[in-house]
């Protein structure tokens, strides 16, 4: 069933107890259907999260805490746009989702070392949301519209010197090495195979070591029969940024770029996923 329950949590259920081979294939049928329309919608969203944060906070460099927030976004998939405005710009981020009655339904990650359930429950006690609560690393809340602007001063002055320190002192883990030829589909299958990723088990992250990069120009991997709708996948690309003298690698279903100086580079990156981590020159 859909990660984000998005679709009909029951055919899952349903999936699992079937003992009819057609019935059990006409439902798997469906919620690949559900699978694929959520993830025709994560993208759309995640464009508009994207620009709404650029818009709001520029490149992030000056931002505590990145909340985005729109009309009739898909409740069930806030979650994953938080998580992916985190990656974007390693900040703790919360995406909300207003209906017509201008009552906000929210989700937030964080990045390590920072308690987002905290502060949740810290602008619950101030008056500023209807609900709220979570864990260290993610959070849910029910805001008003009216209240959206008080809480992004309340959590961009409780977390601006903890976050500023904890992203000046990140640091990169790498799982392993890579030489470029191995970062292939095979390698992404057995990684796929080894998921879902999450708290507790973080996407895996490799470096390729002294690669130099050759050329510039834009570039896609072709997808594979059945890879239709499964946006990210290999789509990632080497660009050269307008002005800047330097290479970087993009990717193009998140859109963050990550700088790596010309010459021989050491990449450290996710292989499976849509956002890669980091590039150190």
């Amino acid at each position: 069933m859909p990660a984000d329950g998005s679709g009909d949590a029951a055919l899952g259920s349903r999936l699992l107890t079937l003992e009819d081979e057609s019935a059990a294939e006409e439902i798997a049928a469906k919620l690949d259907e559900l699978n694929r329309e959520r993830q025709v919608m994560e993208v759309a969203m995640l464009a508009e999260a994207e620009a709404e944060a650029l818009a709001e906070y520029g490149t992030g460099g000056s931002a505590s805490i990145i909340v985005t927030a729109r009309e009739n976004w898909h409740p069930g998939i806030v979650g994953l746009l938080a998580a992916r405005l985190k990656e974007k710009f390693r900040r703790p981020a919360f995406a909300i989702s207003f209906d017509a009655n201008g009552k906000g339904t929210g989700s937030g990650r964080s990045i390590s070392g920072f308690d987002i359930g905290k502060i949740v429950r810290a602008a619950v006690d101030n008056g500023l949301l209807v609900k709220g609560g979570g864990h260290a690393m993610a959070a849910g809340l029910t805001v008003e519209r009216a209240n959206l602007g008080k809480l992004r001063h309340f959590f961009d002055e409780k977390a601006q010197n903890i976050v500023k320190d904890l992203v000046s002192a990140e640091t990169l883990k790498i799982d392993g090495a890579l030489g470029a030829a191995g970062a292939n589909l095979a390698l992404i299958d057995q990684l796929e195979q080894a998921g879902p990723y999450g708290a507790g088990h973080p996407q895996p992250i490799f470096a390729l070591p002294a690669h130099r990069l050759r050329r510039s120009a834009p570039g896609r991997c072709q997808p594979r029969e059945g890879d239709a709708g499964r946006p990210g996948r290999l789509q990632d690309r080497w660009n050269r940024i307008p002005g800047s003298g330097n290479t970087a690698w993009r990717s193009a279903a998140v859109g963050a770029w990550h700088v790596a100086a010309r010459g021989s580079v050491d990449i450290g990156r996710h292989v499976a996923g849509n956002a890669p981590r980091a590039i150190a020159g």
